[in-house]
């Protein structure tokens, strides 16, 4: 016997829920495809993926630094989310952990010059608490190695 709880409330009429359920069936176009043709159309890329979250698209792109740099580590923030060192770890690749200056919350640009220098073949940077990131420098560092 099939049972179930109507909802309290929705103001999503049963007419609009046959709507979008008939929307999935499989003669109708792929909603991911859309967003993703409509994305690549806005970025002006070739190419795309869609991801479940953040973590999931760094790992990503950390699996295929590894896939371009072999087992070169890749440099990290030792100071940041936990979710950066759970992509690494999702994505397989070592990790070499670089300073982060106190007083800027960006990559301490010493410390990741020795991080690079050691043979690191990627950089993960990415702005704490929507602190702004010189990227030209950053660039610059890893263009040199």
């Amino acid at each position: 016997m099939l049972r179930h709880q109507l909802a309290v409330y929705s103001p999503v009429s049963l007419r609009a829920g046959g709507r979008a359920a008939g929307d999935a069936l499989p003669f109708r176009a792929d909603p991911r495809r859309l967003l993703l043709e409509e994305l690549l159309r806005d970025f002006a890329a070739d190419a795309g993926t869609l991801c479940g979250s953040g973590t999931q698209a760094l790992q990503r792109a950390l699996e295929e630094a590894r896939r371009m740099r072999g087992d070169a580590p890749v440099a990290l923030p030792a100071f940041t989310c936990y979710d950066v060192a759970s992509a690494a770890v999702g994505a397989g690749v070592r990790a070499a952990l670089y300073d982060v200056d106190p007083a800027t919350l960006a990559p301490d640009l010493d410390s990741l010059e020795r991080v690079l220098s050691a043979g690191a073949g990627a950089v993960v940077a990415g702005p704490l608490y929507g602190v702004p990131l010189p990227w030209e420098e950053l660039r610059a560092l890893a263009d040199r190695h």
